[in-house]
């Protein structure tokens, strides 16, 4: 790779691969989106075994690896491995390995990774999680996520697939809920106004359990309890011909459309 040129704009420091001439806007953009000291590289971007290093942000596709920062901005695909930071925002698909963040993490793009830690995670897109912590989780997009805990509130609205996982209050919009060796404090489905009177099916399998109750808003809930799994509180709003059934380990068929989805 070039090395980056170094440019001074507007009393902030700015690297850049393809630089385009200072001009007035370019300045006021650069007065508006970033905090003093703050570093912005453009073009594709990959920083390594750097500490405390400020805030940066990247118009590109970003690659971080052994990087300790402030506020890290990506407007673009980013790869980020052992990562510590104080906020994220990233606008583009995320993939991340062994990642901590202090503050907010908002992702508007596909988010695949593992081994991170969250205060607040918000993804705009579909989400694959492995081996995660975090204390709030929100995901618009369907969200498959295996051997994590959420410590707070979890809001979904799509698909729900989960793992050996452990939640507290789950609030959810999906027509497909499925747990598996899992444990909620509660479920409170909501009405899908997109799709009304339809059936929003809740499968729980081995040895899942719900602490308190299921909710379907709609009225229009199943839910099937497999492979010793449970539900201590109430079941509120399941169709009258659907109601909770308890099915034996051996009709599974259901786990047929999630086989492999982790692998």
């Amino acid at each position: 790779m070039r090395k980056a040129k170094n440019y001074l704009i507007g009393g902030f420091a700015m690297r850049s691969m393809n630089f385009v001439k200072n001009t007035a806007f370019t300045t006021i953009l650069l007065l508006a989106s970033l905090p003093a000291c703050a570093v912005m590289y453009m073009g594709d971007t990959s920083i390594s075994n750097q500490t405390a290093i400020g805030d940066i942000e990247i118009l590109g596709s970003g690659e971080l690896e052994k990087v300790e920062l402030g506020r890290f901005i990506n407007t673009g695909p980013a790869n980020l491995n052992v990562v510590k930071a104080d906020r994220i925002a990233i606008t583009g698909p995320l993939k991340f390995k062994n990642i901590q963040v202090e503050g907010r993490t908002q992702v508007t793009g596909s988010t695949k990774g593992e081994d991170g830690n969250f205060s607040e995670l918000n993804i705009v897109g579909p989400a694959e999680i492995k081996g995660s912590q975090a204390e709030i989780l929100v995901v618009i997009g369907s969200l498959k996520i295996q051997d994590s805990m959420i410590t707070g509130e979890t809001k979904v609205t799509g698909e729900f697939v989960a793992e050996n996982s452990k939640f507290e209050d789950i609030t959810i919009t999906a027509n497909t809920i499925y747990l598996d060796k899992t444990t909620a404090k509660s479920i409170f489905v909501k009405k899908d106004k997109l799709a009304e009177k339809k059936t929003q099916k809740l499968v729980l399998t081995n040895k899942s359990l719900v602490r308190g109750d299921v909710t379907f808003e709609s009225g229009y809930g199943q839910i099937e309890i497999k492979e010793d799994s449970k539900v201590e509180g109430k079941i509120i709003g399941v169709q009258k011909d659907k109601h909770p059934s308890v099915m034996k380990a051996s009709d599974a068929s259901f786990w047929k459309k999630i086989t492999n989805i982790f692998s």
